[in-house]
């Protein structure tokens, strides 16, 4: 199967992985992944948009898997769950035709701007800052929230944080692996906790997998988190574990899915 076949006949899957609240369990929303049909050339997200990336055909392939994650999410939680989250690449950000694209898909699957939150990923750094700034500009003039992916990673850097004061940070999976027996990577996480605080933006962290780095990142102030401990991917969003609400000290919890955060990764 060809990209231009991926792309013409829509033949990308989404699986979703709920994000929650760590000092209570709550939802926040969900995160949708984008990849290609299972068993197929480009089932690995890698794969898919690694060729989008060699043949130019990033804005295409990111709009498509925005239009099905959307058109999915809509099907399955609705707008008034929550906040949805579209992941895009730097430089799709800074493309106004593509705010245009996102209010009509939005609109066609019965959701407002204002439920959305655009997901921006650095991938290969900013070519323009100037054009950045001008995306930006339009994205929240059209209703549209912010946040920033990767947060540590080394491809999302503080300029960029700085220059778009996000209402969303997401911290790498870098910083949250084995971040309970990490001091230096506790006193990272501590001090996007304090940017986070500063500029009003909730922060949240990305693949916790033991019940370690769960408790270690709430006591860090960390305001959320999506990862294996908490809840795995599925077609359709998961409750909070049941491992995570013992942590949680209610064992009960069982909180409806919510929002959900589309992941188009130009990874």
């Amino acid at each position: 199967m060809t990209l231009d076949h991926v792309i013409e006949t829509r033949a990308v899957r989404t699986s979703f992985q709920s994000i929650f609240g760590l000092a209570d369990g709550a939802v926040l929303g969900c995160e949708a992944l984008s990849r290609g049909v299972e068993g197929g050339e480009f089932a690995l997200a890698d794969r898919l948009f690694g060729e989008a990336r060699k043949q130019g055909r990033t804005s295409s392939l990111e709009r498509l898997c925005c239009a099905v994650a959307i058109n999915r999410a809509s099907a399955v939680c609705g707008e008034s769950r929550g906040k949805l989250f579209l992941n895009l690449c730097v430089d799709e950000i800074c493309r106004r035709e593509n705010v245009d694209f996102m209010e009509v898909a939005a609109a066609g699957a019965g959701m407002r701007p204002s439920s959305i939150v655009v997901e921006i990923t650095e991938g290969h750094g900013v070519s323009d800052w100037g054009r950045l700034r001008a995306g930006i500009r339009a994205w929240r003039a059209a209703g549209f929230a912010l946040a920033i992916d990767d947060v540590g990673s080394g491809h999302s850097d503080l300029r960029i944080v700085a220059e778009v004061e996000p209402e969303y940070l997401k911290i790498d999976r870098s910083l949250v692996q084995d971040v309970d027996s990490r001091r230096g990577v506790r006193a990272a996480v501590s001090a996007l906790v304090v940017m986070g605080t500063a500029l009003s933006s909730v922060v949240i962290a990305e693949g916790i997998e033991t019940r370690d780095e769960f408790a270690t990142l709430r006591s860090l102030g960390v305001q959320a988190g999506q990862g294996y401990f908490l809840a795995r991917p599925a077609l359709q969003p998961n409750l909070l574990s049941a491992a995570a609400a013992v942590e949680l000290g209610d064992a009960t919890i069982t909180t409806e899915p919510v929002s959900l955060t589309v992941e188009a990764s130009c990874a």
